[in-house]
């Protein structure tokens, strides 16, 4: 997980293939997949979130704000006892209002 700055949209650019080329050779897949900065000129896909146990159960998605230039991203993960792990890399506002719902349901 992290703010690699690394677009994955731009899929005709050698760097960007080796580094998603090494990191699924080591067993991980990003979750993000959608754009997580988008301005009037561009859309780039530069905040990820990768998982390496595609049998568990996960739900990924962006939190849209205005609270930076780069959109919040999520997975929440149901480890193999049923708890719930939230993973971001934005700990921005909405995050923390989405960590309170999650722990009222």
């Amino acid at each position: 997980m992290g703010d690699m700055n690394i677009d994955l949209k731009c899929g005709d650019h050698s760097k960007t293939n080796e580094y998603l080329d090494t990191v699924i050779s080591h067993g991980y897949l990003p979750v993000i997949t959608k754009p997580t900065r988008i301005c009037s000129s561009s859309a780039t896909l530069i905040d990820h979130i990768y998982i390496n146990d595609i049998s568990s159960t996960h739900h990924s998605g962006i939190i849209i704000t205005d609270v930076a230039d780069h959109f919040g991203t999520f997975s929440l993960l149901t480890m193999k006892n049923n708890i719930i792990k939230l993973l971001s890399s934005k700990p921005d506002h909405s995050l923390k209002q989405t960590s309170k719902y999650l722990k009222k349901t």
